[in-house]
């Protein structure tokens, strides 16, 4: 198969259980429901319940995670689906370290210009926007905060691509 650089992955639904404490936690009033969340899991299911477990669905549940790229996970604070997106970073962290040996995410970080916590371990960049809602990137032209947060976001996955370890900000 083709062997990918890196991954983007925005708020990514990688786990479609049903035992999410954000799926609760937010069910109403962040713009994605858990209602609307639930449906999007069905059409992609097709009426199979049965694949939620297998990995293919749900890839955090996936045995072994070395074919996956290193990542740039984003995950939004307020979003029903958000724990699915931290398990994943969470499992691609534990994985074999690939080039985040020297990564520089603190200083990256510390000129997002936005509310964000991260780390830089195994296959991942995690990134949390612990004010923002699932979609943000979305909404970059008329919020401020979804603006620099998808651009952190962006500009690190550029770094990754480039082969590059973000040692210094631009």
């Amino acid at each position: 198969g083709i062997e990918l650089a890196a991954a983007l992955e925005l708020y990514p639904a990688t786990d479609f259980s049903d035992d999410l404490p954000s799926l609760a936690r937010f069910a109403e009033g962040f713009f994605l429901t858990a209602a609307e969340a639930r449906w999007f899991a069905e059409q992609y299911l097709t009426g199979r319940e049965e694949l939620i477990d297998d990995w293919r669905v749900s890839p955090v549940r996936a045995e072994n995670v070395d074919g996956v790229p290193v990542s740039v996970v984003a995950t939004a604070g307020y979003d029903p689906i958000g724990d699915a997106g931290r398990r994943w970073a969470a499992r691609l962290a534990e994985a074999e370290p690939r080039t985040l040996d020297h990564f520089d995410l603190a200083t990256w970080l510390g000129r997002a210009g936005v509310e964000v916590v991260g780390y830089a371990a195994g296959r991942v960049v995690a990134l949390e926007f612990p004010t923002l809602i699932h979609g943000f990137a979305s909404m970059a032209g008329v919020v401020p905060a979804a603006l620099a947060a998808s651009d952190l976001a962006y500009d690190l996955f550029g770094q990754l691509l480039a082969g590059h370890d973000a040692a210094a900000p631009r």
